[in-house]
């Protein structure tokens, strides 16, 4: 190693920042550990891979969106490993970032404080861009009784052996629905009202699921089942940043 070869990723900061960035008001964080030739190849192909500008204007409050995400990470993820998005997306060195949210009092030894908490919620339409609120019907059940979990392991296994082949055909990474992740305090099953005219529903059931965010995925959906127990259709939403994975699965002469 040459002598000035240490400064070889200080001025790759700051040719990256000069290409790409050169009119922002303030220069999103770059790390010098970064592989710079394979982000600018990825960035050729999609451009929208670099950190964009709202990502770097702060609210009224002072905060800059990638706070607000810092603080909902904080809150309801908080792996061992900080994701890469605070960086790639945000444009903000997380661990330099916490000093910051630490000072303005929405944390306090990395929890969120009340004022955190509510710093979240007055930005909670920016939170839904990347963890978008699943919709459902009728009020949320209490933890799942023990005695249901055998039904729903079998449920869940069978939506996954179905799936395996959808993935592949979309070429796309194979994503399994994990039980053992389920959040029992969001995942339920729902019982359907009669029809108006007093019949029984066609789906009798609906268990809705959730599991916290893992390995940058985020898993949520809704399987309806017949009143024999069977599944009668599917909705599995995989989500990842800003993009989401939609899958539905139907009866068809008597198939799902």
């Amino acid at each position: 190693m040459g002598f000035f070869d240490f400064l070889k990723p200080v001025k790759k900061v700051e040719y990256i920042q000069n290409k790409y960035y050169r009119n922002y008001p303030r220069k999103p964080y770059i790390s010098p550990d970064r592989d710079f030739d394979d982000w600018e190849k990825r960035v050729s192909t999609f451009p929208n891979m670099i950190v964009q500008p709202e990502m770097i204007v702060p609210y009224a409050d002072g905060l800059l969106p990638g706070h607000i995400r810092m603080l909902y990470w904080l809150a309801n993820i908080h792996l061992n490993r900080v994701p890469d998005y605070f960086e790639y997306e945000h444009g903000i060195d997380f661990t330099a970032e916490l000093p910051v949210l630490e000072s303005g009092g929405y944390i306090s030894n990395q929890t969120v404080t009340p004022k955190g908490m509510q710093a979240i919620e007055d930005h909670i339409d920016f939170i839904h861009k990347y963890y978008p609120e699943p919709k459902q019907k009728g009020g949320i059940a209490p933890a799942l009784p023990s005695s249901s979990l055998t039904e729903i392991d079998d449920i869940i296994a069978y939506i996954n052996k179905i799936s395996r082949p959808v993935f592949r055909k979309c070429n796309i990474p194979v994503q399994n629905i994990l039980l053992k992740r389920f959040d029992q305090r969001k995942t339920c099953f729902t019982y359907l009202p009669k029809t108006p005219s007093g019949k029984p529903p066609k789906y009798q059931r609906v268990l809705h699921y959730e599991v916290p965010e893992l390995r940058k995925i985020w898993q949520f959906g809704d399987i309806w089942l017949m009143s024999d127990g069977t599944v009668g259709k599917t909705k599995q939403i995989y989500w990842k940043g800003g993009e989401g994975i939609f899958i539905y699965f139907g009866q068809s002469k008597g198939e799902l």
